[in-house]
């Protein structure tokens, strides 16, 4: 319940932030009764020029804002959902801003060279030619994530991504000194200039921010390499501690000014504030954890996440983990494994399975190991199979049982899609399957 509600805090504060300004259509009083429809119609699209751009501001505002992690756990630390938000807005509510110069150049009947070319001749051609400038960031920025992003490598996208700094700035400025209805009303002038200022702030916080500057340090304590591509870390912090539940992840950085990623939090201990986490050394970041010597120093943010939030309880449930997708379920399985806990852990090779002896203690028959590209003799806790319908009714007690369970499944997009798909045949209420790719 308390994700819901702050779920609407975001969505209240950007209705908010945006709805007033469609009162600016007040406006088309000027021209009613109508006496000349073209005379009406003219006015519509000024004012819907406008509107447009002023909402579709704000709305850049937010996306900004809402990438801004740290910020956002102040409300909920539910990120996945605020990132769906967060590209929503960018790919759907930001075609205002591409509205916006479209409406302005019909109403000034110029052509499409227009909304490019530009103008210095007098003053308020160089602040309408700063807005042009702005317009083409946000197509570059726009087509790069909202279009191609399947097609771009992370780090390319990212470093475009960051093109949305001086898109915003030019906005504002734009905006600024040109906008016909910030000079008309005061009020709308002083909530824009407070954007501004809003903005300025928030620049220089991501800056700190991303020096590593603001966030909780820890040092290495403990390194193993239970298999060929797996890393398990275990980091003490060293001031600031974060207090992470079962099932979250955090960011980690390992260097200031360098980049953060995602990582579960495989184990957490409340009395040392210590947090183990295992890696798939698959990736150039990812790669550099081997090399992370004893004593070494990061910089985590976090807590994220709410998955398993609803494991946490002593209900029936199966996880369903593929590879490194096990780490989320570690610490469920410490803190709240019971009888009705089943635990499906699915990996190509024997040797890629992690903790086996540990999970055979605890759950006992309830829990197997699926190896799928290796042949081997089947065992009580191991079977060298892929996981099917037949197989997973087996596990659970049949049909009549399956809707006892509530699902958490974690591993690749395939991988999920490939179990969502054996449950919905089990005919299991998707309502009772939570779900997190593993991936970045």
């Amino acid at each position: 319940m308390q994700n819901r509600f702050d779920r609407k805090i975001i969505i209240g504060l950007i209705l908010a932030t945006t709805l007033p300004f469609l009162l600016l259509f007040i406006n088309l009083s000027e021209v009613l009764p109508i006496t000349n429809s073209g005379d009406f119609w003219a006015k519509f699209v000024f004012i819907t020029a406008n509107v447009s751009g002023l909402i579709g501001t704000i709305l850049l505002v937010w996306s900004f804002l809402l990438g801004i992690r740290s910020l956002v756990l102040l409300i909920t630390p539910d990120l996945i959902w605020v990132l769906k938000v967060h590209k929503w807005i960018g790919k759907y509510g930001l075609l205002l801003v591409f509205v916006h110069p479209i409406l302005e150049m019909i109403y000034y009947l110029e052509g499409i060279d227009w909304l490019f070319v530009p103008n210095l001749s007098t003053e308020t051609q160089v602040y309408i030619t700063v807005g042009r400038f702005a317009f083409i960031l946000f197509l570059v920025i726009y087509l790069t994530s909202a279009v191609l992003r399947s097609r771009l490598k992370y780090r390319p996208w990212l470093y475009i991504h960051y093109l949305s700094y001086p898109m915003l700035f030019l906005t504002f400025l734009h905006a600024n000194s040109i906008g016909t209805y910030l000079n008309k009303y005061l009020g709308l002038k002083t909530l824009w200039f407070a954007l501004l200022f809003l903005f300025q702030i928030l620049v220089i916080y991501r800056i700190v921010e991303w020096a590593g500057w603001l966030k909780p340090k820890y040092k290495v304590i403990s390194k193993s390499k239970p298999t060929e591509n797996i890393v398990i870390l275990v980091f003490q912090p060293a001031g600031r501690s974060i207090k992470a539940i079962p099932g979250q992840f955090i960011f980690m950085q390992i260097k200031h000014f360098g980049e953060s990623h995602p990582f579960s939090v495989m184990e957490f201990d409340e009395n040392t504030g210590q947090i183990t986490i295992g890696i798939k050394t698959t990736g150039i970041f990812t790669k550099k954890m081997e090399y992370l010597d004893i004593g070494s120093r990061v910089m985590f943010s976090g807590p994220f996440g709410i998955f398993t939030r609803e494991a946490h309880n002593d209900k029936p449930k199966v996880l369903i983990a593929g590879g490194i997708g096990i780490t989320p379920f570690v610490d469920v399985i410490n803190k709240f494994c019971n009888d009705q806990t089943i635990l499906l852990y699915s990996n190509k090779l024997s040797s890629q399975i992690l903790f086996h002896d540990k999970f055979k203690t605890l759950m006992g028959l309830n829990y197997t190991a699926f190896v799928t590209q290796e042949e081997g003799v089947n065992k009580s806790n191991i079977v060298y199979h892929r996981i099917d319908k037949d197989i997973l009714l087996r596990l659970i007690g049949g049909q009549k049982l399956a809707n006892n369970y509530q699902y958490f499944l974690c591993g690749s997009p395939d991988f999920i899609t490939s179990m969502v798909d054996i449950l919905k045949s089990n005919k299991v209420n998707t309502s009772q399957i939570y779900t997190e790719k593993f991936s970045y």
